[in-house]
């Protein structure tokens, strides 16, 4: 979950993880977040592995089907991340582009 050179994990590994285990304390599958969400399970799938960053537009969908508010879903990246420590990491990123 974490990067090589650091032990904090990134918002995309905190954020897919929130996803799947919110999904998998409801009991349900990939194919019924996607159907109730409009989504392709794929698409699903690929957000749980980290393949795809999902648009601010998809994570508050898949938040309704999931039953979790969007702020507290932030809340929750930002307890297991850490704010000082993302925001610093969106920092870094920005000056090396």
């Amino acid at each position: 979950m974490a990067s090589a050179n650091n032990s904090v994990p990134s918002l995309m590994d905190v954020l897919r993880g929130i996803l799947r285990e919110r999904r998998e304390e409801q009991g349900i599958s990939q194919d019924e977040l996607a159907y109730r969400s409009g989504y392709d399970r794929t698409y699903i799938s690929l957000l749980e592995r980290g393949r795809r960053s999902p648009s601010i537009t998809a994570l508050f969908n898949l938040c309704e089907e999931l039953e979790l508010p969007p702020s507290r879903l932030m809340r929750e990246i930002e307890l297991r991340v850490g704010f000082k420590e993302s925001m610093k990491r969106v920092k870094d990123r920005r000056i090396r582009r």
